[in-house]
């Protein structure tokens, strides 16, 4: 248990998992947005269902692709981490 608790201590996160956290932050408040903009679709009155199945479309598949960021950045899965850092760098 104390052994433990010393590695834990000196355990440093890889670059590549630390920055993989930063897009998780910036995919959730882009779902955020998402879902803002699904809301004021759905309020209207008139809007075709090829426009919300697509905003629908675009937000589930936000979500799971942050959810498999979550379960990479849980496992610190480095070679993971590094597709998704190529997949969503800007």
């Amino acid at each position: 248990m104390i052994i433990d608790w010393i590695k834990s201590l000196f355990h440093k996160k890889p670059d590549e998992i630390v920055k993989l956290k930063e897009i998780i932050e910036k995919q959730k408040q882009e779902k955020e947005q998402l879902q803002k903009d699904l809301d004021k679709l759905l309020s209207r009155k008139r809007i075709s269902k090829k426009v919300v199945a697509n905003a629908k479309r675009k937000l589930t598949r936000t979500k799971n692709e942050i959810n498999k960021m979550v379960e990479v950045f849980d496992n610190e899965d480095v070679d993971d981490a590094v597709k998704f850092l190529r997949k969503f760098s800007k």
